[in-house]
């Protein structure tokens, strides 16, 4: 898990928002400065480029975004079991050639 810091223009926070939460972030808090709003998260690594890349585009460009490793953390039941399954198509083409 990485905190996540994302900082923008005010009219631009829903946006982030929905962003952050659709790629499984954990909204941790929000500071406000003068025209730019800061937003806190808690983000899986596994989300982090695909986050980035959505939120230059939601913003525009306009948004300083910065990520530091936080903590490991299990990774979710239902994420698991697709990389389980991803593996075990590996293995099994593998063992084919």
């Amino acid at each position: 898990m990485y905190d996540l810091e994302a900082s923008a223009p005010d009219v631009m926070m829903g946006d982030i928002m929905s962003e952050l939460q659709s790629h499984r972030s954990i909204i941790t808090g929000m500071d406000s400065g003068n025209t730019r709003q800061v937003i806190k998260a808690r983000t899986p690594q596994a989300e982090l480029d695909h986050l980035y890349a959505a939120l230059r585009n939601v913003t525009q460009g306009k948004a300083k975004v910065s990520a530091i490793f936080a903590e490991y953390a299990p990774v979710p039941a239902e994420v698991q079991k697709k990389l389980s399954e991803d593996y075990r198509k590996v293995e099994q083409q593998n063992g084919q050639h």
